[in-house]
């Protein structure tokens, strides 16, 4: 049997294990050199050994002797035995010590440095101690001491290398050349940019015919032919009614300056009142036509923020707030709640007043009655004139509705939460609210500048996809929507600027495609024609001068040629156009040419003769002809298809005309 420990040898097994753990070994240099005195021979000396349990085993002199002798199969050299041992220490102490090697001087190695991208480890790892202390969620990971069933809470917690756990403002911290993470821009923008530091108008300019032509490039479209600096000098003056001299389109700086001048702006609020209002602002009165046009061309002469201006007419701040309701209101309530929701938040409600959006995918019922509600509440009407506005809650009571199938549904009266930017999942319960969050918003941005192009083009920039006449989407499209939304927020809405902009792009200097003129479309083919309304629609050309006829001119005609040779049509529509008024801009335009000439330039939308298909494909979709017909209907926007309309349409059913060829001629009879 192996004798028992001595004192001394405990005390040395003590010191080792204490040196492995981390201590500072104590002196035993009497104590080695007494054992060794102790020692009869080289042979007899002390030989160390771990038992199976674990725990150390020493064996010295005859004792040692014996267990040899007695076991000789597992005896091995007293130096293979030292090196085991000595691996294992060393391996135990370079794995606990490694924890403190914390040299802050050192360089940050590419690990080390990824750390300084991370959004969160960073800074919790220099959490100050007792912050650690009281929150466990800033504790590092389980280090080494526990994985090796030491006590962790018997050992000092040591910082992780090159990222002290306590920061102090010493200069040498390595953690100052670490930039913390910087916080999420907020999702709706507003005034954060000053007006100074803004870009430069022409690099705007330059970045937007850039955005044009990819867009171009991604329809694989080549643009047409630009005009003639007098030719867009004298369409420019017809669409906003006033003289526009050559000199005023050679740069956008150039049309900055021009709209200064107090009465072009004027002239350009006028136009811009009659696109959005649908026309409603010619119905009121004169003082009211004065005081609305007044304040508006302040904002066209960059002396003051649309948007600002337009929130004051929403919530009944401004004295012309009644004149602005009553402008879009003329014709009811619910062509308000479609102005409204185009201009300031950019959302089209013609479908979603009868069903949820099925083409695109904004918009449902529910939000279009809840907006509806709202206004009808708010606004009082007599006699098509807004009497009085209520900006605060004006009732609590729930709006009723009816779906297609015939169920009744309810919703709160209110500005849906999606529509409205910095809502959240909350409502815009009055109209106080929602001028609040209109206010510098993205959607209103985006509603402004596809009325504004709209008002030089004919048609939105990036419109609904239920349209006939809307441009092909694509993400060159949107970048080009997206970079004049972000130069008119960033401009704290200086709708001049805006102006001067869509003026300035490459689209506004192209040409009519020749297929289109009035002196050539009746000897194009059917291709070209196609190509050059191709053209037009992705604002690659000029969309040719059509004259404007009413709807009952329009009926006559097409009652007329039904059942008439596609060359009696064409006869019938040129001795129309000469019939016509040619719109001159009220002889405010350039003048250049005499009236035989004007009377050339101008032409009437050709009727439809032959076609393959509907005007748009979804229409395919519903059933029956007159559902079909009630929906054209709505895209004008109206209410219901006039009685005449109707009768033409059985005419032509009677003639047993396609139906396609029915619906592009409702069309060509009912759109503006």
């Amino acid at each position: 049997m192996n004798r028992k420990i001595s004192p001394h040898e405990e005390q040395a097994i003590d010191a080792m294990l204490a040196e492995l753990h981390g201590q500072p070994a104590p002196d035993l240099s009497e104590q080695i050199l007494q054992r060794l005195r102790e020692t009869p021979s080289l042979g007899d000396r002390c030989t160390e050994s771990l038992t199976s349990s674990g725990s150390l085993r020493v064996e010295v002199g005859a004792t040692r002797r014996r267990a040899v002798a007695e076991k000789p199969a597992v005896v091995f050299p007293w130096k293979i035995a030292m090196a085991v041992a000595g691996i294992a220490a060393a391996l135990l102490v370079v794995v606990w010590m490694g924890r403190d090697f914390n040299d802050l001087n050192a360089p940050l190695t590419a690990e080390d440095s990824n750390l300084a991208h991370a959004p969160n480890s960073v800074l919790d790892r220099a959490l100050p101690s007792h912050k650690l202390a009281h929150d466990d969620t800033a504790l590092p990971k389980p280090t080494v001491a526990s994985e090796i069933n030491l006590d962790p809470q018997s050992a000092e917690r040591k910082p992780l290398k090159g990222i002290p756990l306590a920061m102090d403002s010493s200069p040498e911290d390595p953690l100052e050349a670490i930039e913390p993470p910087q916080p999420q821009a907020a999702v709706v923008k507003k005034r954060t940019t000053a007006p100074g530091s803004r870009k430069a108008v022409t690099l705007v300019a330059k970045e937007i015919d850039t955005n044009l032509h990819d867009y171009w490039s991604s329809l694989g479209i080549q643009a047409a032919q630009e005009a003639d600096v007098a030719e867009i000098a004298e369409r420019l003056s017809q669409v906003l009614g006033t003289d526009v001299p050559e000199q005023a389109i050679e740069s956008v700086t150039a049309f900055e300056s021009f709209l200064a001048n107090p009465q072009i702006a004027r002239a350009a609020a006028q136009h811009f009142l009659n696109v959005v209002t649908d026309g409603g602002f010619k119905k009121l009165d004169a003082d009211s036509q004065t005081s609305l046009l007044n304040e508006l061309a302040n904002c066209f002469g960059s002396k003051q923020p649309f948007d600002e201006t337009l929130a004051a007419w929403i919530r009944g701040d401004s004295k012309n707030s009644l004149h602005w309701y009553s402008a879009n209101a003329t014709d009811g309530i619910h062509p308000l709640a479609r102005r409204f929701a185009a201009l300031t938040m950019n959302v089209d409600v013609r479908c979603i007043k009868c069903h949820d959006s099925v083409i695109e995918s904004r918009g449902t019922q529910s939000e279009y009655w809840s907006f509806a509600g709202l206004l009808e509440r708010s606004v009082t009407r007599k006699n098509k004139k807004v009497l009085s506005v209520t900006t605060d809650r004006a009732s609590d009571d729930l709006v009723f509705f009816e779906t297609l199938d015939g169920r009744q549904k309810v919703v709160e009266a209110g500005v849906p939460a999606g529509w409205i930017a910095g809502s959240g999942d909350t409502a815009a319960v009055d109209l106080k609210q929602w001028s609040q969050r209109v206010t510098g918003s993205r959607e209103l941005a985006r509603g402004v500048v596809n009325s504004m192009w709209r008002m030089i083009h004919g048609r939105p920039l990036r419109g609904s996809v239920v349209d006939l006449s809307t441009p092909p989407h694509t993400e060159s499209l949107g970048s080009l929507e997206r970079r004049l939304v972000d130069d008119l927020i960033d401009s704290r809405f200086d709708i001049a600027r805006t102006l001067a902009l869509i003026v300035s792009t490459s689209s506004t200097r192209r040409s009519v495609p020749m297929a289109l003129r009035a002196d050539q479309i009746a000897m194009s083919s059917q291709a070209d024609i196609d190509h050059g309304n191709m053209l037009v629609g992705a604002f690659a050309a000029a969309q040719p001068q059509h004259a404007s006829l009413p709807v009952g001119k329009r009926v006559q005609f097409a009652s007329r040629s039904v059942g008439v040779s596609l060359d009696a049509i064409q006869k019938e529509t040129m001795l129309l156009a000469q019939t016509l008024d040619v719109p001159d801009s009220k002889n405010q335009s350039k003048g250049q040419g005499d009236a035989a000439t004007k009377k050339a330039n101008v032409t009437i939308e050709q009727f439809p003769g032959k076609a393959a298909a509907p005007p748009v494909q979804w229409l395919t979709l519903i059933d029956g002809l007159d559902e079909k017909v009630n929906h054209l209907a709505y895209l004008v926007p109206m209410q219901k298809v006039p009685k005449p309309v109707n009768e033409v349409v059985e005419k032509m059913v009677t003639e047993k005309n396609s139906e396609p060829l029915i619906l592009h001629r409702v069309w060509w009879m009912i759109h503006p």
